[in-house]
């Protein structure tokens, strides 16, 4: 049926374009929908018009809209859809008028060659349906050139409840119901397609392509070979996120694992990714069963989806659903107050990874995500749009670093939440030592230096601060200016607040060391406390004088920074705000020296040294000895460290191909069935295990890795191979189903494996994951599953599982397992 363009005045034209609607099925059953030609309804008029004609998502103007009439589509459907129903419940023919019932409807179009890609929604009150002098409400409807698929008449579909057919071309999914339908149009383009019966996903096509009116013959998708797995997951923005203003094409989402034996990313991006219903939808083909694999997700302004996924070879599933959350803002209120001018004073975060505690060094938290000046007086400091972890939060003044704002403050930002700890005001407040430098009890010119910590540790290569000296004045009084900190074993919880701590300069931080204007030092702090202000005066004299020259045995050149200590030479300090107590037993504080461009380093030390004193360098065979008495000058020569040969070891390879295994664990147990923890050792890179003298005896020794299945060794005859093979994990995983006696299935079980001569814990498998930081995973999802790679039912050893924790005890025998499936009933 053709409309005049009198008539097409006459009427009102409506375009209603909307988000897009996903998962709406295109293939109705007919004799389902009610009839078109209900005279009660409400009357309606759709035309179909080619994408094409559209400019920016809009009609042209009524007088170029009447000249497409003749490209009106003369054929075409139109199903209307109730809201939340898969299924039309009307059907109109495209060009002819029909009538609508009451209700909210959505709809979508498709006609030969052509189909929409978005759907419209009006709404029908009984009033209108029920007025027979309404008006014909006429809507020209956009479409999009379309492929016609159509099942394989061959196939075996029995048990295929739906096909979703993904257009990543357009957005949009497509269902079609096989009981209903063998055929529908959907947007040319590249598209994928996957199939669900009442479980959930059977499987998955790989990417594809169609062009207009091509046919494209469908077969039910398969799952995967039994070494690979495919998923799909949703990720939806959380309702405080604003999806439109942010750029998606930030978006990064991929599986990334470890690779067997060494410590390479291995990273496998999406097949393709769909934005409909209001969330991302990402698929993910062929994944490797092999290896421990996380799903990540990063944008700059939401926080970072990090999840564990089991492997399971051979299946296609659906993860469940990563919601994407917006990213959080942190105030700090400060209170800086200096007592000198300084040239650059900030604040600098530093972001540590999503582990709850700080790592043993700085260096692992090297990753500077905001840098804020600092301002005299009380303010507050926002770090703005930070991800879930651990900041180290730190103070940068003029050189001198103030770690945890000199309060020990960590910030961390837990995954499970969205609270931040209230944070109270921390003081970052410039303090001051005065007093002389004495000689034979006379004020001397000299200076008073402080070491930072990173200086002091043989070891350190990465130097974040630098010595700072402050020489005497003209009335020979030095002024030692510092940031105070609390100590650094102490915290401050929000209740207590941080400006009433004690802070200074305590054992850990800075050295301080007292020099005259000669060069000759002693150094303190190693025990000595250093707290509040006030005067202190050091007496330096100590009776005797060395100079130690340290030089390179193989070319005499002078080496510099070597690590010259000398330990019990002068009494420990404990100064509170200017009192001054001297600690017993005399002589307990260290001196530490380093050598200067000429490899020297100039001492202060008693008349004769209870120990030995020592020489180190890096890289050097370290020096140890008592200097000739007398002496004013001791030469010391370092030789080079030559590497050692490597002592004996066990070597763990992979029994397939040789490979070692990497950062597995040997998990000592005595004969009473005591964890020998201090024995317990891993596997280096090279798959190389060094047990102690004396540790392995009698008792087992359980091997653990996330790659191989578990195997148990008897210390003694392990103590007598040079090498171990182990066989690799199941590459199509056992499933532990449990339930309850009502049939119900129980979610967060801890499991534990009992064999024949030792019983593994959830317990043990903690303690090896946080030495190996591998995990084998001990504990059943929300649907009561678990899956099992590390035993085997053909074992030698067929372990039995049971309930290990909680209220609930039950056990089953693995060797019991049918199809891959182990079933636990507990109670």
């Amino acid at each position: 049926m053709m409309v005049n363009s009198t008539a097409m005045r006459r009427s009102l034209i409506v375009f209603l374009q909307t988000s897009l609607l996903s998962m709406l099925a295109l293939a109705p059953r007919c004799a389902a929908a009610e009839a078109s030609a209900d005279p009660t309804g409400y009357p309606m008029l759709f035309h179909l018009l080619p994408a094409s004609y559209w400019v920016d998502g809009k009609l042209p103007p009524t007088a170029e809209l009447e000249k497409s009439i003749d490209d009106f589509l003369p054929e075409g459907k139109i199903y209307l859809y109730r809201e939340r129903e898969e299924k039309p419940s009307v059907i109109l023919d495209a060009s002819l008028p029909g009538r609508v019932p009451p209700g909210k409807w959505l709809w979508i179009a498709e006609a030969s060659g052509y189909v929409s890609t978005f759907s419209g929604s009006f709404t029908i009150s009984d009033e209108m349906a029920a007025d027979p002098g309404a008006a014909e409400k006429i809507l020209v409807w956009p479409v999009v050139p379309a492929c016609r698929v159509h099942l394989d008449e061959k196939a075996n579909w029995k048990g295929v409840q739906r096909l979703d057919f993904v257009s990543f071309t357009h957005n949009v999914v497509y269902l079609l119901f096989p009981e209903d339908r063998d055929s529908l149009w959907i947007p040319a383009g590249h598209n994928l397609t996957y199939s669900t019966d009442n479980r959930g996903l059977q499987g998955m096509t790989d990417l594809g392509a169609c062009r207009q009116f091509e046919l494209v013959n469908v077969a039910p998708p398969e799952a995967p070979l039994a070494d690979r797995q495919d998923f799909m997951v949703h990720l939806p923005p959380r309702e405080d996120v604003n999806a439109d203003t942010l750029n998606w094409d930030e978006l990064i989402v991929a599986f990334e694992r470890l690779r067997p034996g060494g410590p390479e990313e291995l990273t496998l991006a999406p097949v393709g990714r769909l934005w409909a219903g209001g969330r991302w939808t990402l698929f993910f083909l062929g994944v490797p069963v092999a290896g421990n694999w996380n799903l990540v997700a990063h944008h700059p302004k939401l926080r970072s989806v990090f999840a564990p996924v089991d492997s399971v070879g051979g299946s296609a599933r659906e993860l469940p659903p990563q919601e994407l959350k917006p990213r959080r803002d942190v105030t700090y209120s400060v209170d800086f107050k200096t007592k000198r001018p300084h040239e650059d004073a900030k604040i600098v975060a530093y972001y540590c990874g999503r582990a709850p505690r700080p790592p043993k060094g700085v260096t692992e938290c090297a990753s500077i995500v905001q840098k804020l000046p600092l301002h005299e007086g009380l303010h507050e400091y926002l770090l703005e749009n930070l991800d879930d972890g651990l900041y180290l939060v730190d103070a940068a003044i003029d050189g001198e670093r103030l770690f945890g704002l000199g309060s020990n403050v960590n910030l961390y930002l837990d995954p499970t939440g969205d609270q931040v700890s209230f944070l109270p005001v921390i003081p970052i407040h410039e303090m001051e030592i005065y007093g002389h430098i004495l000689v034979s009890g006379e004020p001397v010119e000299g200076a008073i230096n402080l070491i930072p910590p990173s200086k002091l540790s043989v070891e350190s290569v990465d130097r974040f601060e630098m010595p700072r000296s402050f020489p005497t004045d003209p009335d020979l009084l030095y002024h030692l200016y510092f940031f105070g900190r609390i100590h650094w074993s102490e915290h401050f919880s929000p209740e207590e607040g941080a400006a009433e701590m004690v802070r200074g300069l305590y054992p850990g931080s800075e050295k301080v060391q007292a020099c005259s204007a000669d060069g000759f030092c002693r150094t303190y702090n190693f025990h000595s406390t250093f707290a509040g202000e006030g005067r202190l005066d050091f007496e330096i004299d100590t009776g005797r004088k060395l100079i130690v020259e340290v030089t390179d045995d193989e070319d005499a050149q002078a080496i510099v920074d070597a690590w010259v200590l000398v330990r019990d030479t002068t009494n420990v300090i404990d100064f509170d705000h200017g009192e001054v107590r001297f600690i017993d037993p005399p002589g307990a504080e260290a001196t530490l020296y380093f050598t200067d461009a000429e490899g020297r380093a100039y001492l202060r030390l008693p008349e004769e040294l209870q120990e030995p004193m020592s020489v180190r360098k890096t890289g050097y065979q370290s020096f140890r000895g008592l200097p000739p008495a007398g002496a004013e000058v001791l030469e010391v020569s370092l030789e080079k460290d030559v590497e050692k040969p490597a002592a004996s070891g066990i070597r763990v390879v992979f029994a397939d191909d040789g490979q070692p295994v990497s950062q597995g664990y040997f998990l000592l147990i005595r004969e009473d069935g005591t964890r020998d923890f201090r024995c317990s050792k891993a596997t280096s890179h090279d798959g190389t295990v060094w047990f102690s003298d004396g540790c392995l005896g009698i008792g087992t020794a359980v091997f653990l890795h996330p790659g191989a299945l578990i195997r148990i060794f008897n210390q003694r005859l392990l103590s007598l191979v040079p090498e171990v093979r182990v066989e690799r994990a199941l590459a199509r995983p056992l499933v532990l189903r449990v339930t309850d006696a009502d049939a119900q299935p129980v979610a967060g079980l801890a499991v534990g494996l009992r064999f024949t001569t030792v019983t593994v814990t959830p317990n043990d498998l903690l303690f090896a994951a946080g030495r190996t930081a591998s995990r084998i995973y001990f504990r059943t999802d929300g649907d009561g599953h678990l899956v099992l790679r590390n035993v085997s039912p053909d074992a030698s050893d067929v372990p039995t599982i049971f309930a290990a924790f909680g209220d609930y005890t039950g056990s089953a025998s693995l060797a019991d397992a049918f199809d891959g499936v182990v079933d636990l009933v507990v109670e």
